[in-house]
């Protein structure tokens, strides 16, 4: 998988919900994460873009920072930037 390089832009089918596209970055324990993006949906308020921290196992850790897509491509197009900030990264 590419490297965040602030470049890459994802776009993620909406298929009854599923639709789901992540990227797993190296976290450095105590340092804080910022995910500046821009957003917009075909169905506004059922999507999300989330940041989160997980284990090498996979499992969550602490609580997500999310943000609810609310820009109608439709009517607006894509909305933002909009920004997520996670952290410190636990030492786990």
């Amino acid at each position: 998988m590419t490297p965040p390089d602030g470049n890459n832009v994802g776009y993620v089918q909406y298929n009854q919900g599923n639709g789901i596209m992540y990227q797993d970055v190296p976290v450095v324990a105590g340092s804080t994460y910022t995910l500046t993006f821009y957003s917009g949906s075909h169905v506004p308020a059922a999507q999300t873009v989330s940041l989160q921290f997980r284990t090498s196992g996979g499992a969550n850790v602490g609580a997500p920072a999310i943000h609810t897509i609310t820009s109608d491509l439709e009517v607006t197009g894509f909305g933002g930037p909009y920004t997520l900030v996670l952290g410190p990264a636990p030492a786990t």
